[in-house]
């Protein structure tokens, strides 16, 4: 018999499949809540020889956390669209990442949860394209990108 419960992670993710936003978006954020995206950190500790600091700020701190709540570059993306004082008081105490992704899910409304995706998804996407093809991104384009993405679809 499979022991399943090593699997399950904390959270309601039935408001994750029921956002009306795109299915790649979904699928980001469920990759992100069980912290399975190929960031530098996760990376290195299978054994793959990569630099472990920011692609964007090219400071290092645990990844998740630093890429989506402790960059400067997204502290400035979450003021301009007005969730930095919500995430602020998401992140008080929190053990990590995971902490505050599971506090997302029981405190936002939707409206709130559907921007936190779209940005981090944007925000992520704004990191490949430094670490892969060496594009450096307005914030601007950064909330544009959320933005236009979510309207598209």
């Amino acid at each position: 018999m499979i022991n399943r419960d090593v699997w399950e992670v904390e959270g309601d993710w039935n408001k994750l499949w029921a956002l009306a936003i795109p299915p790649k978006v979904k699928h980001f954020m469920w990759r992100l809540g069980r912290d399975c995206l190929p960031n530098r950190q996760r990376l290195m500790t299978k054994g793959v020889n990569c630099e472990s600091n920011c692609v964007v700020c090219h400071r290092y701190t645990k990844y998740n956390w630093h890429l989506f709540l402790d960059c400067a570059d997204s502290i400035v993306v979450w003021r301009k669209i007005n969730m930095w004082t919500t995430l602020e008081n998401l992140m008080v105490d929190a053990e990590g990442f995971q902490d505050v992704f599971v506090r997302m899910w029981q405190h936002l409304n939707t409206s709130q949860l559907i921007t936190f995706a779209m940005t981090t998804w944007s925000l992520w996407r704004k990191r490949n394209l430094k670490l892969w093809e060496d594009k450096t991104e307005t914030m601007e384009h950064v909330i544009g990108r959320a933005q236009g993405t979510l309207h598209a679809w």
